[in-house]
């Protein structure tokens, strides 16, 4: 496995837990921007990863997320079938018994709102747990206020209060999606 980071060997990270794997890939992603500012340029190989065509335009949090999984070593079949939706990860989450309440580092947090068209959400990835209920995260389609529109990969804060305001709200686990079946 290639280690995304110059101070790990490649043995060194094939060897970290995959949520801390996952963690480095997203870092590695921090700064990665769209083309014009509408889901394009170098965020496509999200949405390629997660089955989308080239050129599609489509918001990319949870592909982002999903490109992540994929380059840190989880198995494929392990991840969900449809995984460019944030709506599609809360329910593999709640199917697959990895939706939680508790934040953790390493844990994908993720919230939804239920709407006339569909359910519009953001996905991202948890590096730091701190005081108060505020959460260090990575995301993709983001901006530095966490928002789910953004023009690329940005590290932010949010707090557990932001996101119970959603309709769903939560926590998936991902530890232990690199075994096999």
């Amino acid at each position: 496995m290639k280690s995304p980071v110059p101070f790990l060997t490649d043995d060194e990270y094939s060897r970290l837990p995959l949520p801390e794997r996952w963690i480095m890939q997203a870092r590695s992603q921090v700064g990665v921007k769209e083309a014009t500012g509408h889901n394009d340029g170098e965020v496509d190989k999200y949405l390629v990863a997660a089955g989308k065509p080239p050129g599609s335009r489509l918001p990319y949090c949870a592909a982002g997320q999903f490109w992540c999984g994929l380059n840190a070593g989880a198995k494929r079949e392990r991840l969900p079938k449809f995984p460019a939706g944030v709506s599609e990860w809360r329910k593999w989450a709640t199917q697959t018994g990895r939706r939680y309440s508790v934040p953790q580092r390493g844990r994908l947090g993720y919230w939804t709102v239920r709407t006339d068209s569909g359910e519009p959400g953001h996905l991202f990835i948890v590096t730091a747990v701190l005081p108060l209920g505020y959460l260090r995260c990575i995301s993709f389609n983001s901006s530095e206020d966490g928002s789910r529109d953004g023009g690329g990969v940005v590290q932010h804060f949010v707090t557990i209060k932001q996101m119970q305001k959603r309709t769903f709200w939560g926590f998936i686990e991902i530890g232990g999606l690199d075994a096999p079946l």
